[in-house]
């Protein structure tokens, strides 16, 4: 849990965010949440985040923050404002909770997405060119095939022609429902 006040200076660091930012909460008091944990074009987005909840708003939101040692920590963060006797906001509390594996599993996970995609596109790529490379010698052998159909052949010959145009029928339907597949 971590304490603001409606410009964003902190009043309270429970002990668990000290933990996760590798501060201690004296080190923290006074400072400007933002200008502590945040890059600048995060910075922004805090703003505007800070603008509504002192309106009243309560959110919960990811924000990659800064750890003292310069590491990136990613957080889920619950914010809802802290509102004084008369009512008024008087600042915000956030419940911070440390999501950086996940966001790390997440990256992993969309690496290997477009590691996979790429493999598909690659076999697709591959299965066009060998789609291309065995139907054209296939359907020279089945015309030259049909030619031969006309030609004056004995039996034998007949037979072994039969032979080959069965083969290539054959062939070329594995081939068709391979890329069908």
């Amino acid at each position: 849990i971590l304490e603001v006040d409606t410009e964003e200076r902190i009043v309270r660091a429970h002990s668990s965010f000290c933990q996760i930012v590798g501060y201690d909460e004296a080190e923290l008091l006074g400072r400007k949440a933002s200008e502590v944990f945040l890059v600048e074009e995060d910075r922004v987005v805090m703003g505007a985040t800070t603008r509504a909840r002192n309106q009243g708003e309560s959110g919960l939101y990811e924000l990659p923050i800064l750890h003292r040692n310069g590491e990136v920590k990613w957080l889920l963060i619950s914010g809802v404002p802290i509102y004084g006797a008369q009512g008024e906001v008087i600042g915000s509390m956030g419940i911070h909770y440390d999501i950086t594996q996940r966001k790390r599993d997440e990256a992993e996970l969309h690496r290997a997405k477009e590691a996979a995609d790429e493999a598909r596109q690659v076999e697709r790529d591959f299965l066009a060119k060998m789609s291309h490379e065995i139907r054209t010698p296939m359907n020279a052998i089945l015309g030259m095939s049909q030619l031969m159909e006309s030609a004056n052949l004995g039996p034998h010959e007949r037979k072994l022609l039969e032979g080959i145009q069965g083969g290539s029928r054959l062939l070329k339907g594995l081939l068709d429902d391979a890329l069908d597949l």
